[in-house]
């Protein structure tokens, strides 16, 4: 994807994370509350639908990165601005320089 990029173009990633250790757990203490909340306001129900549920039963089985994986990926290849955000998201930010 970096190489398809034109000069001064910016490269965003954004995706989920598979949460593990102490400071995961921690965040998860914020982020459960708050996606029930959000489910809630957004969907007026903090339940899925049943296609919802099939669609996360099918997308399960997708592999999920480590966020620690993540990191090394990205400072190995882009060299980019990557956080960690609340809700099991993570992103990079890269800008192709030439």
């Amino acid at each position: 994807m970096k190489f398809a990029l034109k000069a001064n173009g910016i490269l965003t990633v954004l995706d989920l994370y598979e949460a593990k250790g102490f400071s995961d757990m921690f965040k998860n203490l914020e982020a459960v509350p708050l996606h029930a909340f959000l489910k809630l306001k957004n969907n007026g129900r903090i339940g899925e639908t049943r296609e919802v549920r099939e669609a996360w039963a099918k997308h399960g089985n997708d592999p999920i990165i480590e966020y620690r994986r993540f990191v090394e990926l990205a400072r190995i290849c882009f060299r980019g601005d990557h956080q960690k955000h609340l809700l099991w998201r993570y992103s990079i930010v890269w800008r192709k320089q030439f």
